[in-house]
């Protein structure tokens, strides 16, 4: 809103609830781990814990790509459909968010799992880490690359928030949230 008219906002806002479409898996899914990662924490039962964070760590990757790919091949027509032709200029935005919140997915429910098991303090590390990156790199990239330099600049930092947070996961509960962590399962 400091660079551009409210109008480019308005656009921008459009791209971001798009690309969070990517994200519903993993929303879902922690919906749904929340409950058993406390309880496999509390009751030490990490194997199991890995294994469950991995799947639905893999869970949300596979339904965030069809997301994406939906997006990717079909994006401007439904942008089109649902907003105006005038909202197709959000397009390439759309798929940069999207790009990122198929990062998001693939780390699976790392905050989720850092905030069931006490460790709330490295998710709030992550996100003053990240929303310091984003404040920066918003002011770098969006002067001269507008909506695309936003969208950049959320992706970097999604993936900077997600990193932390998966670090702290394996250096505190030595769990790999992300979809990697299926191989130390088997």
């Amino acid at each position: 809103g400091l660079y551009y008219p409210a109008e480019d906002v308005g656009f921008y806002r459009v791209a971001i609830q798009g690309g969070l479409l990517v994200s519903f898996g993993l929303q879902v899914s922690a919906m749904f781990v929340s409950p058993y990662i406390a309880r496999l924490h509390a009751q030490g039962k990490y194997r199991q814990l890995q294994q469950m964070v991995a799947i639905s760590a893999l869970a949300a990757c596979i339904i965030g790509l069809f997301a994406v790919l939906v997006l990717l091949f079909f994006g401007e027509p439904i942008i089109k459909y649902l907003f105006g032709v005038e909202f197709i200029k959000t397009y390439q935005t759309l798929l940069i968010l999207s790009a990122g919140q198929l990062i998001n997915a693939f780390f699976g429910p790392v905050g989720i799992l850092l905030n069931m098991t006490g460790n709330e303090k490295s998710t709030a590390k992550g996100m003053a880490i990240a929303a310091s990156a984003n404040i920066l790199l918003n002011l770098i990239l969006i002067p001269p690359y507008g909506m695309e330099g936003a969208a950049i600049a959320t992706v970097c930092t999604l993936f900077l928030w997600n990193l932390v947070m998966w670090f702290s996961a394996r250096k505190f509960l030595n769990i790999n949230s992300s979809v990697f962590g299926l191989r130390t399962t088997s």
